[in-house]
């Protein structure tokens, strides 16, 4: 009984963990989104000393818009996004505009990249 009790007791410590973790990172990324609003900036000054050669590739040098590249596969461009930090992709994800209807992501979803976090 002892064993089962921490066990369950080192699963809900991890649990726990983690899920502070993951509070604190979007209220980073929020928080920041918001700053970024208030200041009329782009995603382009929010990570233009930090960038990576990958987020680069997706992220306009002359107007901060984040374009898809056109040279570059759907097996590429979901590879490159496996890649990135998390808060690059939140990044990424928040410099990018709203689909204006939903046929425009219309099409098969297979939830490769909501996969980011492991066994939790």
């Amino acid at each position: 009984m002892q064993i089962i009790s921490a066990v369950l007791g080192g699963t809900v410590a991890a649990l726990l963990g983690n899920s502070g973790i993951n509070m604190y990172q979007t209220y980073s990324l929020a928080s920041a989104a918001a700053d970024q609003q208030q200041h009329k900036t782009t995603v382009q000054s929010s990570s233009r000393s930090r960038r990576g050669p990958i987020i680069s590739q997706y992220i306009s040098s002359s107007d901060g818009k984040v374009n898809a590249p056109t040279d570059k596969s759907v097996d590429e461009i979901v590879s490159d996004l496996k890649q990135l930090k998390r808060s690059d992709f939140v990044a990424l994800w928040l410099g990018c505009e709203a689909p204006s209807t939903i046929k425009d992501v219309d099409g098969d979803w297979n939830g490769v990249l909501l996969d980011n976090s492991g066994l939790t």
